[in-house]
C-alpha cells in the first residue's frame, strides 16, 4: 500500500504553491510605496498543473522496507509574472491594494482548507492504524 497517494501529493503541492502565491501578494503589498514598481501575479492553475504533472523525481531508496515517494522538481515561482493592470499611478505603481488584500483573503482561506484536509487523511491514516491494532 502507497501511504502518499496522488491525492495527497495533489494536496501538498496546492500548499507549495498557495505559499508562494502568498509571497508575491505580501511583495506586493509591501511595495504599494515604491516608484516604478510593478505587481506581480501567480497563476495558481498553472503552477499547480506544473507541481504535479511530470515535474518530480522519484527518491533513491536502499531497502525495499522505505517508502515509495518522489519530490518536486519544479518551483511554483516559475509562473509568477507581471500583472497586466492598465491602472498605474503618476509614479509608475500599479499596486492595487483593495486587490491585494482580497486575493491575500482568498489564498489564506484556500491555504486552511489545504491544510485541514491534509489533517483529515491523517486523521484516517491514524485511525486505520490504531484499528488494525486492536484486531
Amino acid at each position: 500500500m502507497e501511504l502518499y497517494t496522488p491525492g495527497f501529493n495533489a494536496l501538498a503541492g496546492a500548499l507549495d504553491v498557495l505559499s508562494a502565491k502568498h509571497a508575491v501578494i505580501a511583495s506586493n503589498i509591501a511595495n504599494i510605496d515604491t516608484p516604478g514598481y510593478k505587481a506581480k501575479k501567480l497563476d495558481f492553475k498553472k503552477a499547480l498543473a506544473g507541481s504535479i504533472a511530470g515535474n518530480s523525481i522519484a527518491m533513491k531508496r536502499s531497502s525495499g522496507k522505505h517508502l515509495r515517494g518522489s519530490a518536486v522538481a519544479g518551483s511554483p515561482s516559475a509562473f509568477v509574472e507581471n500583472q497586466v493592470n492598465n491602472s498605474t499611478r503618476n509614479d509608475g505603481n500599479n499596486v492595487n491594494i483593495d486587490k491585494e488584500m482580497t486575493e491575500l483573503a482568498q489564498n489564506s482561506i484556500m491555504y486552511e482548507m489545504a491544510t485541514s484536509m491534509i489533517g483529515k487523511r491523517f486523521e484516517g491514516l491514524k485511525y486505520a492504524i490504531s484499528e488494525g491494532r486492536r484486531s
